[in-house]
């Protein structure tokens, strides 16, 4: 990537549509929805993407809610029972209350090379969940989740064959996701287990572009769709009352993927058919993730909470993109929380992750500080939580690039209390 300076390309905001019809609750949360839409529509950039993205499979958009990224972690072990968003189907268990939950992420990020800088924002709503309790203390889930986010373009310097000058694009644009449903359930006093059943979707398309004076223009294009079905299982337990304990699993899966590639005439109000068009089914085999984690409560007022990720990229066998090699990805978190009276929490947190590809043949790493905080909407009945996030991402003198980011994250969670759960919420 030396030597090519990116330009993010603009996109739309990603949002799932849902109804939420009754309580004040829910009143709040249709407000809060509709605040961070307006925020979103408000920025000058709408969704870019980290020029890192544009290698491999773009940016993860799996994540835990508000909370958890205000503790820099992803929320595998939190025992948190008034959010439907959490990477750990177990964690359902713990909900007494049809609960409905969002997020957003916005933010800017600074990308440099040795010789140019340039700075741009995004905004994007990876996750809707809601879940509803069924009988006895079996719950069920389901949503939209983000998986991977890949938006942006760059352009190469001019170049020429025998005297004839030409320029280069490339533009990639497009997302993975999945709609999980998830059943948990409770084994015992002290243990909770859960299944997701993840159906993946999502298409990425990519345009080279080849421009000259003299040369014909021309585009190629391809598009790949993805359809695969994963499985997550999920544990919780709580051994002692001051401490939980999480792990989740996913295997290895099978995606189809169905790749179009097609030549066509690049000049400016051509109406001219394809030159050349291909169609190619093929099999992607995406890699087994474990995630684990604790939550120790200290008193009544702190809790200290650190989880990790494992991802084995090394077995994918997909398309590579720009990245110069694959790797096993990790990420490990951790962070304190305190609580301020009933009503509100304070939060501070580190991360350290290490991106599932190379670069310029060295690692791509991210180190990030969380802040964060909350507020219930009632007492036991959902609330509102924010995180604030600096990300220091690549390295100039291993990666040829590197990127300082700012995010804010803003989640909302409204629970129904004519439908709950036995027994009572404690």
């Amino acid at each position: 990537m030396k030597g090519r300076w990116p330009r993010i390309a603009w996109s739309s905001v990603q949002v799932a549509p849902w109804s939420v019809l009754r309580s004040g609750a829910s009143a709040l949360l249709l407000l809060g929805a509709s605040a961070l839409i307006l925020l979103g529509a408000l920025r000058p950039a709408a969704a870019s993407e980290s020029i890192f993205g544009l290698q491999f499979l773009g940016t993860s958009d799996e994540t835990g809610d508000g909370r958890a990224r205000g503790l820099g972690i992803l929320g595998v072990a939190l025992d948190d029972t008034t959010t439907a968003i959490t990477p750990n189907p177990a964690a359902y268990g713990g909900l007494h209350y049809m609960t409905f939950s969002f997020m957003g992420v916005m933010g800017s990020r600074t990308a440099r090379t040795a010789t140019e800088e340039v700075q741009d924002g995004f905004a994007r709503f990876p996750h809707v969940r809601v879940a509803i309790p069924l009988f006895g203390r079996v719950v069920l889930g389901t949503g939209f989740s983000g998986f991977r986010n890949t938006r942006g373009g760059f352009s190469l310097a001019p170049r020429s064959i025998d005297g004839l000058g030409y320029r280069q694009s490339f533009e990639r644009d497009g997302s993975l996701y999945t709609l999980p449903i998830v059943v948990a359930a409770g084994i015992g006093s002290r243990v909770r287990v859960g299944v997701s059943v993840d159906f993946l979707l999502g298409t990425v398309d990519e345009k080279w572009i080849s421009a000259g004076d003299s040369l014909l223009n021309l585009a190629t294009r391809r598009r790949d769709e993805m359809r695969g079905t994963s499985v997550r299982l999920g544990v919780m337990s709580a051994p002692w009352p001051w401490l939980r304990v999480g792990a989740a699993w996913s295997p290895e899966f099978n995606a189809e993927r169905e790749r179009r590639t097609t030549l066509e005439d690049a000049t400016p109000g051509s109406t001219a058919a394809p030159i050349r068009h291909s169609s190619l089914n093929t099999d992607v085999n995406l890699p087994q993730m474990l995630q684990g984690g604790a939550a120790i409560k200290l008193g009544r007022e702190w809790l200290v909470a650190g989880d990790f990720l494992w991802r084995d990229w090394p077995t994918y066998d997909g398309s590579t993109y720009e990245a110069s090699g694959v790797r096993a990805e990790t990420r490990y978190g951790a962070g304190l929380e305190y609580r301020v009276g009933i009503w509100s929490y304070i939060r501070a947190g580190v991360s350290r992750w290490t991106w599932g590809f190379d670069a310029e043949g060295a690692a791509v790493r991210e180190t990030a500080i969380h802040f964060g905080g909350g507020v219930p909407l009632s007492p036991g009945k959902g609330g509102v939580h924010f995180a604030l996030e600096h990300a220091w991402i690549g390295s100039l003198a291993d990666n040829g690039l590197e990127e300082r980011a700012w995010r804010v994250v803003v989640s909302v969670s409204g629970q129904e209390t004519w439908l709950r759960k036995a027994p009572h919420a404690r």
